[in-house]
């Protein structure tokens, strides 16, 4: 309920101010995920300590990336990820299931507000979505067979790519 208040929030704001900001904030936090990941070598490879309780870590969280996910959405998933191995101890499989579900239910929610202020460009939306269907299956797949011993070099990859490409557009004004 909370993730639907910050999305439909985070939607309604970026129909209002610009977001360009985030550009500069992003490839920071996007490094700090890695780095974080980086020099805790076993995290996520086994369930792990449970930090806060699940009603404290989806009111707070859910807000916090429910707005971001509609505001901006970069990294979303990997923001979701790496709070969940942290905070609730769950392993990278796990968390990346959990991700999964939390980061669709902030598109929707937000989708529904970008309906109605008519900023849906639905040929793009079907490429993107038919995209993500074909990546979706074959990463779950894959991820079945190997578990989290194949998620968690597979996730620092992507947020090394992740950091790499955020700082390249933030230093040569790429969109």
């Amino acid at each position: 309920m909370v993730g639907l208040v910050g999305s439909i929030c985070g939607a309604m704001t970026v129909n209002h101010i610009p977001n360009h900001f985030m550009r500069y904030v992003v490839p920071f936090l996007m490094l700090a995920v890695f780095l974080f990941n980086l020099f805790n070598r076993d995290l996520g490879l086994h369930p792990g300590t449970k930090r806060l309780q699940e009603l404290t870590f989806f009111s707070i969280f859910g807000f916090v990336l429910g707005f971001y996910d509609a505001f901006f959405g970069p990294g979303t998933g990997n923001f979701w990820i790496i709070a969940i191995v942290f905070f609730l101890g769950y392993s990278f499989l796990n968390a990346s299931g959990y991700a999964k579900v939390l980061n669709l239910k902030s598109n929707l929610f937000s989708l529904a507000v970008f309906l109605y202020y008519g900023k849906v460009d639905f040929v793009w939306g079907m490429m993107m979505a038919i995209g993500q269907i074909f990546g979706g299956y074959l990463g779950a797949y894959a991820v079945i067979l190997r578990g989290s011993k194949l998620v968690r070099p597979f996730f620092t990859t992507i947020i090394f790519i992740n950091v790499v490409v955020a700082f390249y557009a933030m230093i040569f004004h790429v969109a």
